[in-house]
Parts: structure tokens; C-alpha cells; sequence
């Protein structure tokens, strides 16, 4: 099972550490437990942002490919911030997921943390 992490950060936004494997069951975990961060910061009237690091994540079957898919079109997100380690398959395979699902101007990729997290904090 994969040691995936979900919580708020220092900055009141909901980081997700993607690590190892993902399976569809997976996925759909981390989502349920970013929407129920992002519905706790709609709460207290904060922005809900994400931030995605998926530098340590493995291999994802096409199950988990399409529950990502779905996810980010039911997340009640206003932007996400995927933070790749640049190489790449992992750049290239997440434009073209960001393209597939029309969400190229709330989600975007990035290979630095400071650089992602200031992207997010934009108005």
C-alpha cells in the first residue's frame, strides 16, 4: 500500500504527497481526504488550494489515471500546483492529463516548491 500523505500545510493549503504505486483505490482515498481539508478551509473562508507533490510517486494504472481525472473535476479546488521532478515523462505525461481535462488554468505544473507555492498564493 502506498505511504501517500494528505494535510494542511503551514500556509492553510492542502499538500498531497503522492509516494510509490497507485492504484484507482489509492487516488480515490487522497481525494477524499483533500475534500474534506478543502471543505473545512470553504469553512473558515479560505482559499482552497493545492499543492501536489508528485516527485516521489511510482507507476499508476489506467484505473488511477482516470479516478485522477474525475477527482479533479469534483474537488471543490480553485487552484492546484503539481510539483514534478522535472523530468521528462513526468512533465510531459501531466500536460498532457492537464490538457485532456481542460484544467490548464487552475492546475499547473511546476519544479519548485517556493516557485508552486507562490503561484498558488496569486489572486
Amino acid at each position: 500500500m502506498p505511504k501517500n500523505k494528505v494535510f494542511l500545510n503551514d500556509d492553510d493549503i492542502v499538500e498531497i504527497h503522492v509516494v510509490g504505486d497507485q492504484t484507482q483505490a489509492s487516488v480515490l482515498a487522497m481525494g477524499k481526504l483533500a475534500e474534506d481539508l478543502l471543505k473545512e478551509l470553504a469553512q473558515k473562508k479560505q482559499p482552497a488550494l493545492i499543492l501536489d507533490d508528485i516527485t516521489q510517486m511510482g507507476k499508476t494504472d489506467t484505473p488511477a489515471r482516470q479516478a485522477v481525472q474525475k477527482l479533479s473535476g469534483l474537488l471543490p479546488f480553485q487552484k492546484t500546483a503539481m510539483l514534478g521532478d522535472g523530468g521528462p515523462v513526468m512533465r510531459y505525461g501531466t500536460q498532457i492529463l492537464l490538457s485532456a481535462i481542460g484544467m490548464g488554468d487552475r492546475i499547473k505544473y511546476f519544479e519548485d516548491r517556493d516557485e508552486a507555492i507562490r503561484w498558488l498564493k496569486q489572486a
